[in-house]
Formats: structure tokens, C-alpha cells, sequence
């Protein structure tokens, strides 16, 4: 084929066409051709964002949503009446025609790239080579074939670090969903070591992976080392207000946390504390309201703990005046919230100047001007 490309880019009317993934525009247009008929955008986004553009899997992901009822037609017009927003499984024809592909490589290939898999979408070759246990000639040789066959693409950086990309999401799942489980427990373990000693002096860019890893160990070293690096790949995410990442991470250690030491319920609280702070940016504080502070506050409460207790109603007053500004302040909730706040507040700190606010606001929306100013005037004091 080389030869033959070559003989042909002497010839005048000779070009060559790279083929990439269709654009979200242009799988919808894809989808409304097959349909015979518009397709919402947000269903021709999600199915992009799971083929990334490969037409034959979009014609595939399209059919497994159907059969699973995943989207259906409604009035005519094909709706998304589940959530294809996450990670699904792979379609059965997918299946088939990643695993045709697969078969073709040597089964040492398939072992070293089932180890590439559990590393990630992306993967360093020396992160690789540690895990595999293989020699470096056996390693070479075998992303060379994994390369040949376009199951993996070259992805070289600064300072002779060379990574490689599966070519597709699909692949490196595919891979990662036969590995016995065990074998994969034990590969996620031994990728977060390797992690720790390649990244030793930039451990907290790299927290975010190596938490992810460790999530999955058996043991509770591991899980400890996962709640370490879930919490410092957090205030990392909140220090670039990647706020979403940050309460992903958070949720990840809450429920490491809950395997590791559930009698820990003061390390749970702060956990969630920690969580809620991660939400509000989010504009998620009614969740903070409904399930993240009333479960802070009532292993609060068990403790004992009046300051952590104070903690918990500061948050929950900031979220409903991120919720509901002025207004809010008339409902039960908030009488309720800033009656908690004044309970625990401490004389003199600062969570007593934020209760004492909170009752001033309640007292201004029952129309108690009087009482309302004299705690206004309570909280300049003690601020000043």
C-alpha cells in the first residue's frame, strides 16, 4: 500500500483524504436522514459525545437506544426519554466489531493493552512498562502492533515522555470490561504506585488520577491513600473553581470514607461540609438544603460538636441566600436554619455575626423592624 501511495502522489489529480469522526452538526444531520425527520439536539449531542463522530457507531449507539428503550418517538419525534448523558454499555454490534479488531493482535498484545486500559484513555509508555512487567523490546513490539492496527495512536511531549491515546473510548472500555475483576483491582493498585513514583514531585497535579486508582483497592492502605488524594485533588479543583470536578471527587471520597471507616461519621461530616462548599458555585443549593447540611448537622448534633454543628448552619444560611436572596427568609426553612445557627453560634466568633443576620433577616420578614435592627446592630458589634 506504501508503494502504491507513493506511485499515485506523482499523478496530477491524486489527493488524499483523511477521514476524521462527523461533528456534532453533522450527526444530527446524520440521525435526521436515518429518522427522515428532525432530531433534538440535545439526543444528537449525546450520541456524538459516545461515538465521537464514528458514523458506524452512531448508527450502532442509535439502535441500542431504541432496543432499550432509551429513546423512543413521542408525537412523531424521536425524544431521549432516559439519561445517555453517562458512560453506557457498549451495544452488542459494537461489541462485535471492537472484538473482530482485537482478535486480529497477538494475545500478548491483548494483555498489555488490557493493563493500558485500566490506566486510562491515555497512558504514559513508562507508567505502562512498570505495570506489564514486560521488557522494553516487548513493550516497543507490542504498541507497534497495537499502532499498526489503529487501536492506539503515538502522542509524544517535552522531555522525551511518550504517551499513547486509544483511538477510541470504546476500545480501551472494551478492554477494561473483560479483565477479571480481581486481576483489575490488583492493576489499579499497582497503576497508582507507579503514578506515585513517576509524579513523586508533583503529586498534587496528579492527585485527581492517582485517587481514582486507589478508589478501587480492596485494602484499607489504599482506600486511605484513595480519601488522601480524592481531598487534595479537590482543593486543588476549587482553587481553579473547576467546581464540578471538585464535588465529583468529593463524592468519590465520601463513599471511599464510608467502605474504609464508617464509624468515622465526624470525617463523613466534613466530608460533606467540604461537599457543599463545592455545590453552591454549582448552583446546586437546594441540594445543600434538602440532603448535604440536614445529614452534616444531625452527625453534628450526635457529636456533640457545637462548633462543627455552627459550621454546618453557616452553609446552609449561605445557600438559601444563594437560593432565594430576600424572599427566602420568610419560609420555615429558613426560620428553622437560622434558629439552628443561633443555638450553636459561639458568643463573639463569626459564625455568630452570620446567625444573628439570618435572625434579623426573619424578624424583617414578619415585619419586626424593631427586633430586626437591634440584632443588625448585635452582629456589627461583634464583627467590628
Amino acid at each position: 500500500l506504501s508503494g502504491t501511495l507513493a506511485d499515485l502522489r506523482r499523478l496530477s489529480n491524486f489527493s488524499r483524504v483523511l477521514l476524521r469522526g462527523l461533528s456534532a452538526d453533522e450527526v444530527q444531520r446524520m440521525l435526521s436522514l436515518v429518522a427522515e425527520q428532525d432530531v433534538p439536539w440535545g439526543l444528537s449531542e449525546a450520541v456524538h459525545r459516545q461515538t465521537e463522530g464514528n458514523p458506524l457507531f452512531v448508527q450502532e449507539v442509535v439502535r441500542y437506544l431504541v432496543e432499550e428503550g432509551l429513546i423512543a418517538r413521542e408525537g412523531g419525534q424521536w425524544q431521549n426519554s432516559g439519561d445517555i448523558s453517562l458512560t453506557m454499555s457498549i451495544p452488542e454490534g459494537l461489541r462485535d466489531v471492537i472484538g473482530k479488531r482485537l482478535s486480529r493482535l497477538s494475545d500478548e498484545c491483548n494483555r498489555v493493552l488490557s493493563v493500558a486500559a485500566v490506566i486510562g484513555r491515555e497512558f504514559r509508555m513508562d507508567v505502562l512498562g512498570q505495570v506489564a512487567d514486560v521488557s522494553e523490546d516487548e513493550l516497543f513490539s507490542t504498541l507497534e502492533e497495537a499502532q499498526g492496527a489503529a487501536v492506539i495512536e503515538e502522542r509524544s511531549s517535552a522531555g522525551g515522555i511518550v504517551s499513547f491515546w486509544f483511538t477510541h473510548a470504546f476500545f480501551r472500555q472494551t478492554l477494561y470490561e473483560e479483565t477479571f475483576t480481581p486481576r483489575r483491582i490488583r492493576l489499579h493498585r499497582q497503576v497508582g504506585e507507579a503514578l506515585e513514583d513517576v509524579y513523586s514531585s508533583r503529586l498534587a497535579e496528579h492527585a485527581s488520577e492517582m485517587a481514582e486508582h486507589f478508589s478501587n483497592s480492596s485494602d484499607a492502605e489504599g482506600l486511605r491513600k484513595a480519601l488522601a488524594y480524592g481531598e487534595m485533588a479537590a482543593d486543588r479543583a476549587m482553587s481553579v473553581y473547576a467546581y464540578g470536578e471538585a464535588a465529583r471527587l468529593l463524592e468519590q471520597a465520601t463513599e471511599v470514607q464510608d467502605v474504609l471507616d464508617p464509624d468515622d461519621v465526624k470525617k463523613r461530616c466534613e466530608l460533606l461540609l467540604s461537599l457543599g462548599s463545592a455545590m453552591m458555585p454549582l448552583g446546586q443549593p437546594r441540594r445543600v438544603l434538602e440532603s448535604v447540611a440536614p445529614e452534616a448537622l444531625e452527625i453534628a448534633e450526635s457529636l456533640d460538636e457545637s462548633d462543627l454543628a455552627s459550621r454546618v448552619c453557616k452553609q446552609a444560611l449561605e445557600a438559601l441566600n444563594s437560593y432565594g436572596a430576600a424572599t427566602i427568609f420568610g419560609s420555615d426553612d429558613a426560620r428553622r436554619w437560622a434558629e439552628r445557627s443561633d443555638k450553636y453560634a459561639i458568643d463573639g466568633s463569626a459564625d455568630r455575626v452570620h446567625a444573628d443576620l439570618a435572625l434579623a433577616r426573619i424578624c424583617h420578614q414578619q415585619g419586626n423592624f424593631v427586633e430586626a435592627n437591634s440584632y443588625v446592630r448585635r452582629a456589627l458589634a461583634t464583627a467590628q
